[in-house]
């Protein structure tokens, strides 16, 4: 699967018109796409590298990034449910809540 020369316009003209405006308050993004095989479908750098930078954002970019643990976690459980591994209704919930029966909060409530 690939996009089409039209496609690939449009989506470079969204992430530059994001990265232009002063509304949306984006001064440069890097965007990859790909598919489910990892074959790269489109990947554009607009803007600059920072809100007070004059560098160029670019694909090479090094970004710091916080709290994104609970993203990667669940990126990683639902590539498990899809391929059958983990069911998002497994028991292992009701397993844990199970061991926590009789345990009282600081504020006294279970």
């Amino acid at each position: 699967m690939s996009f089409s020369e039209q496609k690939i316009k449009a989506l470079q003209q969204a992430v530059d018109a994001a990265c232009a405006s002063p509304g949306i308050n984006v001064p440069g993004a890097s965007v990859v796409v790909v598919d489910r095989n990892g074959a790269e479908l489109f990947a554009h750098a607009a803007g600059q590298r920072g809100a007070e930078s004059n560098e160029p954002m670019t694909l090479d970019n090094i970004f710091w990034i916080a709290s994104f643990t609970k993203m990667i976690v669940g990126i990683a459980c639902m590539q498990l449910v899809e391929k059958g591994v983990l069911m998002l209704d497994d028991g292992a919930t009701r397993e844990a809540m199970s061991r926590t029966e009789g345990c009282q909060s600081t504020n006294g409530r279970r």
